[in-house]
């Protein structure tokens, strides 16, 4: 009996080692983000490229109740209703979110879509349409001004609209802060509700070796990517600041089809 007991508790400590230390290797428990603190840092009106005309990020408030479900993005993001209720749609404290299925099918194409809070009050929203071919075969990136007051220069109210120079890969940049979204077992399905949140922040370099900032355009303010590797199955959106070095990134990481965990790094670029 006492080996029977040995037995299996060796069986658990290899079931730890090889199902659950390796998957969040690193990583301190984190509390979840609060919707209520989201909303607060992404719902307001943004200045649009290329005129520079404001449109609104709404909430979504429920018919019976008035409680929010969720928000309503940009018109030019097809006007994508994003619902807290949704298990793809994974958001942070800061106004970051990303946006995309639970379960690949390699018959049918996705859409994935991803805003990155920047410093300034800034964003970068990323949409990319992933084909069959795994690889994204359309992709959108916007650099958006949140809309403040402003004092009238000369008596014109200018905008600083800026263009984001879209690149291949991530560049080279030294990680200051990861969060991670995963359920508590590697097997278990993708349910947001149910999901573990922790944190990292043991700096390390992560990127590809691909130029970094480009000062010779002033109109380049960011240097964007929308990426797929692995087959389709970890998707890297992620954005970094041109003038501050500033990096946001986000990676959905998904195996045979099943979505796994997402990440937000963040970091600077060197």
């Amino acid at each position: 009996m006492i080996m029977n007991a040995y037995g299996n508790a060796k069986l658990f400590f290899f079931y730890l080692v090889v199902n659950l230390l390796p998957f969040s290797f690193g990583f301190s428990p984190a509390a979840a983000p609060r919707f209520d603190n989201f909303c607060d840092s992404i719902v307001a009106s943004w200045h649009v490229p290329p005129t520079g005309e404001t449109e609104p990020v709404d909430e979504v408030v429920r018919s019976c109740g008035g409680a929010i479900q969720g928000i309503r993005e940009i018109p030019l993001a097809d006007q994508f209703y994003l619902n807290r209720a949704d298990d793809g749609f994974v958001f942070y404290d800061c106004g970051t979110y990303s946006h995309g299925p639970v379960v690949l099918d390699p018959s049918t194409s996705f859409k994935f879509m991803t805003s990155l809070s920047m410093a300034n009050n800034f964003r970068v929203l990323l949409i990319g349409d992933l084909g069959r071919s795994e690889n994204f075969k359309s992709s959108t990136v916007l650099c958006l001004p949140k809309a403040t007051f402003r004092t009238k220069q000369n008596g014109i109210d200018t905008i600083n609209l800026t263009e984001p120079k879209v690149i291949s890969s991530a560049p080279h940049y030294e990680v200051d802060n990861e969060i991670q979204c995963r359920m508590p077992s590697p097997r278990q399905p993708w349910i947001l509700q149910r999901s573990q949140w922790e944190s990292h922040e043991v700096k390390h370099v992560t990127g590809e070796m691909t130029s970094s900032c480009d000062e010779s355009d002033p109109h380049v303010s960011h240097l964007s990517w929308v990426e797929a590797t692995n087959k389709g199955e970890c998707i890297r959106m992620g954005s970094a600041c041109t003038s501050s070095g500033q990096v946001k990134e986000i990676i959905r990481t998904y195996e045979n089809g099943q979505l796994r965990n997402v990440i937000k790094k963040e970091g600077n670029l060197v």
